[in-house]
């Protein structure tokens, strides 16, 4: 049985993420669970409503829309998890909006309070990272 270390254990409470039901917020805390300690590459399909002061993303310039999906919808790889200085916890996503449609170019970030709608779409093996050789 793997231990995990807490700094890298997520429970995503309903002050976390107050508009997902019970089993999403247990699937999100699982996903950054694993993302953060390594042990598995998540697919997620996300609704997320900007909770931020950042000026609002404009379309066709910082993202391209899905095909069929409402404006706030994004797919990708969840690529990182943790908390930020106040502890809250955060992700983010390799997302298909970041890009030409067909390649993601960037990610998101997300808070919990702003996700709408939570699914795991896909879960595989960690990808590898490449380490580099010692310099000599």
């Amino acid at each position: 049985m793997t231990t995990l270390n807490t700094s890298t254990s997520f429970t995503i409470t309903a002050t976390d993420a107050p508009h997902l039901t019970d089993a999403e917020r247990t699937d999100l805390g699982a996903a950054m669970t694993s993302v953060a300690a390594g042990l598995a590459t998540v697919a997620v399909a996300i609704i997320y409503r900007k909770v931020t002061k950042a000026a609002p993303r404009i379309a066709g310039t910082d993202y391209q829309a899905i095909p069929f999906a409402p404006n706030d919808a994004h797919l990708g790889v969840m690529v990182k998890a943790a908390r930020n200085k106040a502890g809250e916890p955060y992700f983010l996503v390799s997302d298909q909006a970041r890009g030409d449609g067909t390649a993601p170019t960037g990610w998101t970030a997300f808070k919990p309070t702003g996700l709408r709608s939570f699914q795991v779409r896909g879960i595989l093996p960690p990808v590898p990272r490449v380490v580099e050789p010692p310099a000599v």
